[in-house]
């Protein structure tokens, strides 16, 4: 597994400028996504504690000016990563040809060509996706969730224990999640070159087909394999859907122990009303960015021996 993503490594960072430049634009984003909570603790303490009216417009501007920079950074991520992955996608499907043309007979006296096409589609296309998203949105937890955890810890460090504690609760519903979903989304793949062999054989052999009347034995086999990669579909889908209320129900715990915490220091004078607010914005920033993390993996790598 690991020389295999270490062989697409290689492809994908065939242009190692561009992946640098996305690298930067990703962390970029992070960065400013980060600075808001930050304008908004300046914004209760400095502008409408102190009645300064220049803090209120100077804050103002600065979340104008960080969220459209944001907006232009993250269009250019996007725009690498899905460059960078497309052509992965295309040299990957080149090798693949290439590799097909070379089997022997042998090979192809018992390989199923439905088999190999959902190899050159489907397989290639998860792993278009994880590249263009798998990497991004993990470097884009790694970073939210350690300059949350600093950001907390300058805050106050009562604040940054409880986040630090709240972690695991989060990474083991994420983990979890992606444990059941990784075996289904084989699955899914195995039930989709099935569809597409019983379609390429019907579509292959429908003149022999017809010749011997066989319709509807032919049309029975397709509604079968396509019932299958249906019911594929919605266990992942049921097994997704436990992921979002049970996310939001340890988000909801955590901030609500945030709140009484800080709510507390906040009336005893020991903690400004900004810094519970932004501790709080900085909780809900790292528990959304959370559950991208668990982005199905590549399933299996087109291999053809």
């Amino acid at each position: 597994m690991l020389y295999t993503f270490y062989r697409l490594g290689r492809l994908y960072i065939a242009s190692p400028m561009l992946f640098m430049v996305a690298m930067v634009c990703a962390s970029t984003v992070v960065g400013l996504s980060l600075a808001v909570p930050w304008l908004l603790k300046g914004v209760l303490d400095d502008g409408l504690a102190q009645r300064q009216m220049h803090v209120l417009y100077r804050a103002g501007a600065l979340l104008v000016a960080v969220t459209l920079v944001r907006g232009m950074v993250a269009y250019g991520q996007s725009y690498l990563t899905a460059h960078l992955a497309q052509h992965l996608a295309y040299r990957l499907r080149h090798l693949l040809y290439a590799q097909i043309q070379r089997l022997s007979f042998a090979y192809h006296d018992h390989a199923q060509t439905g088999e190999l096409m959902s190899r050159a589609t489907a397989d290639v296309e998860a792993v278009r996706l994880f590249f263009q998203f798998g990497w991004p949105t993990g470097l884009s937890v790694a970073l939210t969730g350690t300059g949350t955890i600093v950001a907390m810890a300058w805050l106050d460090w009562r604040l940054a224990a409880l986040t630090l504690g709240s972690l695991p609760f989060f990474l083991g519903v994420i983990l979890g999640i992606g444990y059941l979903l990784r075996p289904l989304q084989r699955w899914v793949q195995e039930k989709t070159g099935g569809l597409t062999v019983v379609l390429q054989e019907s579509l292959a052999g429908i003149r022999v087909v017809k010749a011997f009347a066989r319709e509807r034995q032919q049309t029975q086999g397709f509604v079968a394999a396509a019932e299958a990669l249906s019911q594929a579909h919605i266990a992942v889908a049921a097994k997704e859907a436990l992921s979002f209320p049970l996310l939001t129900l340890l988000l909801s715990l955590a901030v609500a122990l945030t709140l009484y915490i800080g709510g507390r220091q906040v009336i005893a004078g020991a903690m400004s009303l900004g810094t519970l607010v932004a501790a709080t914005s900085y909780l809900v920033q790292l528990a959304q960015s959370l559950p991208s993390w668990a982005v199905p993996g590549v399933g299996r790598a087109p291999s053809l021996n």
